[in-house]
């Protein structure tokens, strides 16, 4: 008889379910700890409060995201305020630009 044929035909001992238990309960946690991870936010808090400038730019190496939120976005608009596309996502979001 070979022998894959003989271990199947062995019944788990209970330090196998132990080990299978084990297994599986350690899959669950890490899957419950990475939904639980994935679920909070995805950026800062502190700097998330007011408005979201966002927009994509063509640059010599390809192109750049700009993403800013609350006073990050104040300072951007405000450093980039003769830049008319820059000014403009500004104004949309609701950030005054001066010229």
């Amino acid at each position: 008889m070979p022998a894959e044929t003989i271990r199947l035909q062995r019944r788990l001992t209970t330090r196998d379910r132990w080990c299978v238990a084990l297994v599986a309960g350690g899959a669950l946690a890490g899957s419950l700890c990475v939904g639980l991870a994935s679920a909070g936010s995805s950026g800062s808090s502190a700097d998330a409060a007011g408005p979201c400038v966002s927009l994509v730019r063509p640059f010599a190496m390809g192109g750049a995201t700009f993403h800013r939120c609350g006073s990050a976005a104040i300072r951007f608009c405000a450093s980039n305020r003769t830049d008319e596309t820059i000014a403009l996502h500004c104004r949309e979001a609701g950030i005054r630009v001066r010229p």
